[in-house]
């Protein structure tokens, strides 16, 4: 009897140390989201002497930042460059760029080089900082066939009002293997001609592909408009709306903030429909400051940074932090900074709950016995 009480009560521990630790991100470590990233690159057409442009295509899944760095190993690491540290949100889609130099000397053949993907830290305390959680294969295939191409892989106008600045974004494409020098063409139309036009020379690497933003400075009357993008030998059109004043809501999320006593990071997404000048406004204990002022794209993350210092008065301070547009508050966030000599009293509620439990089940199974 006394042995089936020691099993049944080893496995109760066992059972809530298991919901503690798949329930807590710190313990489950940082994972990426197939579905939406990429396993290998794959080239199938490099001359030798050219310089390639790829993207490294990442979404995470994790609750929080994530910190992290990636490395090459290979026969050709030494042909691939990559930006080695990173920060990201979870859920939002990342392209690295990946930077491919091939020698002049190269013979025709394939070449292989493998891309780690490592966390290094995730936000909170955590047991599994520093896990290759990734491994992307790059095969490159270098013979002598020449490929010309190139495509508008998006293009997109968005509202504004009246006496603004008309914004947009496109992405253009080379799909040659050779770096090109062409001129992407914008035409703004209202009903009977054409009321603007701009050129612009886009330098494009093997394969690269490129995000344009862009603005025309036009005093356009409340109506509908027509605008056509043309590089290489394709067309792609689009339309936007001029509206009357303050009628576009502004609207935006801070999603993230990454904090220390000296320093703090604000991500901020705007979920409107149009363009929005904000800036982040910081108070330490009341005493005030502001950035300069950004424009953030419609679906858009933009990092807001901020130095301060904190004074020696004391360890504790409150930091108020709000995304402004104008006058108006975006939105807001308040949360504790300390110094670094400081002991933090935000303590994870689930190794409390976890400590009394097993504190609990432990007297419980004592006083049984010495009662016995």
């Amino acid at each position: 009897m006394k042995g089936e009480k020691r099993y049944i009560f080893f496995l109760v521990i066992t059972f809530i140390g298991i919901i503690f630790l798949s329930v807590n991100p710190s313990f489950t470590g940082s994972s990426i989201k197939e579905a939406s990233s990429i396993n290998e690159i794959i080239i199938n057409d490099a001359l030798a002497g050219t310089i390639i442009m790829e993207n490294l295509n990442l979404e995470f899944s994790d609750d929080g930042l994530v910190k992290g760095e990636i490395y090459v190993t290979g026969d050709i690491e030494d042909w691939i460059y990559v930006e080695e540290s990173f920060e990201a949100l979870p859920g939002e889609e990342y392209n690295f760029p990946v930077v491919i130099k091939i020698p002049k000397n190269t013979v025709n053949g394939n070449y292989e080089a493998k891309l780690m993907v490592m966390v290094v830290e995730q936000g909170g305390i955590s047991l599994l900082d520093d896990q290759v959680i990734h491994y992307v294969d790059i095969t490159l295939k270098v013979n002598n066939k020449e490929i010309e191409d190139t495509n508008i892989n998006s293009f997109e106008v968005f509202d504004s009002e009246e006496n603004d600045l008309i914004y947009y974004k496109l992405n253009v494409a080379n799909e040659g293997n050779r770096e090109i020098k062409e001129i992407a063409t914008i035409k703004v139309y209202d009903d009977l001609e054409i009321v603007y036009e701009e050129e612009t020379e886009v330098d494009l690497l093997a394969y690269e592909n490129e995000d344009i933003i862009g603005s025309f400075d036009l005093k356009l009357e409340e109506g509908k408009y027509n605008v056509d993008l043309e590089f290489g030998d394709e067309t792609k059109g689009e339309e936007f709306n001029v509206v009357r004043e303050n009628s576009i809501k502004k609207e935006g999320k801070i999603e993230e903030i990454n904090s220390d006593e000296n320093h703090v990071e604000v991500y901020f997404r705007n979920t409107g429909k149009s363009v929005i000048e904000v800036y982040l406004h910081t108070k330490i204990d009341s005493k005030g400051s502001i950035t300069g002022v950004f424009e953030v794209l419609p679906g858009e993350v933009h990092v807001f940074e901020k130095y301060y210092e904190l004074s020696n008065e004391k360890s504790e301070f409150d930091l108020e932090l709000e995304i402004m547009s104008e006058s108006f508050v975006i939105d807001e966030v308040s949360e504790k900074v300390y110094k670094q000599n400081a002991i933090s009293l935000e303590v994870n509620f689930y190794i409390i709950f976890g400590l009394i439990l097993t504190l609990l089940f432990t007297s419980h199974y004592v006083l049984k016995r010495r009662k016995k």
